[in-house]
């Protein structure tokens, strides 16, 4: 992608040259619990505009690391041939 759509997935990050990997992304259950132990342990986090949390590429050994909420999975019914034991 060229590096103007990456600004706008991850605002303030520029890449030292593209192609490149720039960023990978971590599914997570709850970014409220993500952004807490991020800032507990004094790690810069930003947020992009799509509300996804990212640790910028400065302070990751130069990819930037996104989280986001994983998708809830759907409830799974019981399969046709297994019976409930009461």
């Amino acid at each position: 992608m060229p590096d103007t759509h990456l600004t706008a997935l991850l605002p303030d990050e520029c890449p030292a040259a593209l192609p490149a990997f720039v960023a990978y992304t971590v599914a997570v259950r709850d970014l409220a619990v993500v952004r807490d132990l991020l800032k507990a342990e004094g790690i810069p986090l930003r947020e992009s505009p799509s509300g996804d949390l990212f640790v910028p590429a400065e302070a990751a050994l130069g990819a930037a690391i996104v989280f986001r909420r994983a998708p809830v999975p759907a409830a799974r019914s019981a399969s046709p041939g297994s019976r409930s034991q009461s």
